[in-house]
């Protein structure tokens, strides 16, 4: 029976908070200006909207904390990365050092070396070439007319290498054994062709040569760059001992301030 009891006076307070709310509503309701007429008898009220506009200048102001500091002789790193970048040494001599002229002779050595082994690589390989011949005159040292009276096959396969790819027709005609016949003197030795391996042995080495030595002169890019970088910020640390960033801030209900001052001691 206290169980029922218990559960019939929690409805009727239930009831009666509903009740007191419903009566709330409608009083409110009824003396709002802004009630709908629907649920007064007054009369329907009208919406306006209004919009404001707010225009601000921003930017600095003759009483502002911040200023920009020129700092006399002061190297920029990156500045200096992007001109030894460019043109090696150029950084190490704006930042005040003469050393960068070692990256600049450097760069001057790297760069002829790789012209002049690539021009002479070609030299070499056009004299193999010529030492080769024509395959198509049966007098050269490597003919077509050659190769198919000893072996008595057709070279056309090969003359169609020679059309289409030229580095790779005298790749063969110095690599595989199966075309060996076209030279001349192979009942004697292949000393003709002997020689056209070592020409074109030559023109490969000057080659070589040329690829390493435009290899080293990206690096020597990349390595005169970083040392630039090293000679703008050894340049700069004599001012920069003199700088000091001051840091300030304060803290007051709803608003917190922070003020940074660089200070230059002379």
């Amino acid at each position: 029976m206290s169980a029922r009891r218990g559960f019939a006076c929690v409805l009727a307070a239930w009831a009666g908070v509903v009740a007191c709310a419903c009566a709330a509503r409608g009083a409110v309701l009824d003396g709002s200006p802004l009630a709908l007429s629907l649920m007064g008898s007054g009369p329907r009220p009208e919406l306006v909207f209004a919009q404001r506009s707010i225009v601000r200048s921003w930017g600095l102001s003759e009483d502002t904390l911040y200023h920009e500091v020129e700092i006399p002789d002061w190297k920029s790193e990156n500045g200096a990365l992007a001109l030894s970048a460019v043109v090696p040494g150029a950084g190490q001599v704006y930042a005040g050092q003469r050393t960068g002229l070692l990256f600049t002779l450097a760069e001057a050595t790297l760069a002829f070396e790789g012209w002049y082994n690539r021009r002479r690589g070609r030299d070499v390989r056009d004299e193999a070439m010529r030492w080769a011949g024509s395959p198509d005159d049966s007098t050269s040292h490597f003919s077509f007319a050659t190769y198919e009276q000893r072996t008595g096959l057709s070279a056309d396969a090969l003359r169609a290498i020679y059309v289409s790819d030229r580095a790779l027709f005298y790749y063969l005609i110095a690599r595989d054994d199966a075309w060996s016949e076209g030279w001349s003197d192979a009942n004697s030795g292949g000393v003709q062709r002997a020689r056209f391996i070592g020409i074109r042995d030559d023109s490969e080495a000057h080659f070589r040569r040329s690829r390493e030595f435009t290899g080293l002169l990206w690096v020597n890019h990349v390595a005169a760059a970083l040392d630039a970088v090293r000679a703008a910020r050894t340049h700069n640390l004599p001012l920069r001992e003199n700088l000091k960033l001051q840091l300030k801030s304060s803290w007051v209900p709803g608003h917190v301030g922070l003020r940074a001052s660089l200070e230059g001691r002379f």
